[in-house]
């Protein structure tokens, strides 16, 4: 009579650990680089009630985060014109597909946490769609608690 071999417990978490590594070279076949970068050119209608800001803005995407230099006493018209580059960005195509870009607009505070003037997102895979894969100096619309805020000039690339 021949009982059927047991496993044991370290050949059974070999067995698991050689299933992950296979799964995981497989999700790293699949994975694709892609290169974002934007330019934040100008914000305008920066106060509604008359009253200078500092502002600044936040860049956010896939977990990266970049702040433009802080500009003084504005009013209603701020220039920035920086750039950045995030160059080695891995990502499979379904996690691209669901990755936006998001611009914050933000007025500066010495002793407490920055006020959010309004914020817009872009979506990374409609810029990707676009001719020469570039959303450039469109002007997006910033919301806050629903309500429209300031406006945005900035270019998008993705590649």
């Amino acid at each position: 009579c021949l009982l059927p071999l047991r496993r044991t417990g370290g050949e059974r978490a070999r067995q698991e650990a050689s299933k992950r590594q296979k799964l995981m070279a497989d999700i790293n076949t699949t994975r694709k680089r892609y290169v974002i970068g934007f330019t934040v050119h100008e914000a305008r209608e920066l106060s509604s009630d008359g009253t200078a800001i500092d502002p600044l803005v936040v860049v956010k995407a896939l977990g990266r985060e970049y702040k433009t230099q802080l500009k003084r006493d504005k009013l209603q018209h701020v220039k920035f014109e920086e750039s950045f580059i995030w160059s080695d960005c891995e990502l499979s195509e379904s996690e691209f597909g669901l990755s936006f870009i998001e611009f914050e607009l933000q007025s500066a505070n010495i002793f407490t946490r920055n006020d959010v003037v309004g914020a817009a997102k872009v979506q990374l895979a409609m810029v990707r769609k676009r001719p020469n894969h570039t959303y450039n100096h469109k002007t997006l619309q910033l919301t806050s608690n629903s309500s429209l805020a300031a406006k945005l000039k900035v270019s998008v690339f993705c590649y």
